[in-house]
């Protein structure tokens, strides 16, 4: 059975910080709603671990960045789309005593999510996600992917006519 693969393209809207939340009975430190519009429409839930970040020892030129992980579900109203995140921004952007005025155009949050499966019609599903997310305080921004699903009935369209 081959496997079907689409883009995913897309527009992620003002995200909305819940504090700590529990998942499918898992205990997040830090946890995000975002709305997104595209080839996913549906909610994306973002889920970080307590600890889930390491930052450069203070002193290395690039003290300042900051990288993660976090798991990923997207809802949408043909299943869910799991994910696992690997992030990185700059937190100087935020913090005024590290602040550099010339790096105002940088983006704050860069992400790159690999698909680990889901439910509905995106069970077994593979594939990748990148996220840029931007205007500080709202983590808008875009996505781009390729979201594989197990062809069904053998053939490359979208139907299930077996």
């Amino acid at each position: 059975m081959a496997d079907r693969c689409k883009p995913i393209n897309g527009r992620i809207g003002a995200s909305e910080y819940l504090g700590s939340c529990t998942y499918d009975g898992t205990d997040y430190a830090f946890c995000i709603d975002s709305t997104i519009m595209g080839t996913l429409n549906g909610t994306w839930h973002y889920y970080g671990p307590a600890g889930n970040s390491i930052g450069a020892d203070p002193g290395f030129p690039y003290s300042s960045l900051r990288a993660g992980w976090a798991l990923d579900v997207f809802e949408t109203r043909r299943g869910m789309v799991y994910a696992q995140d690997n992030w990185m921004w700059n937190s100087s952007i935020f913090d005024p005593d590290l602040f550099n005025p010339n790096a105002t155009a940088a983006v704050p949050v860069v992400s790159f999510s690999v698909i680990t499966g889901g439910t509905g019609k995106y069970e077994e599903a593979s594939g990748w996600i990148g996220a840029i997310l931007d205007d500080a305080g709202q983590w808008k921004g875009y996505m781009k992917g390729e979201l594989c699903t197990p062809d069904d009935d053998g053939d490359s369209d979208d139907d299930s006519d077996d």
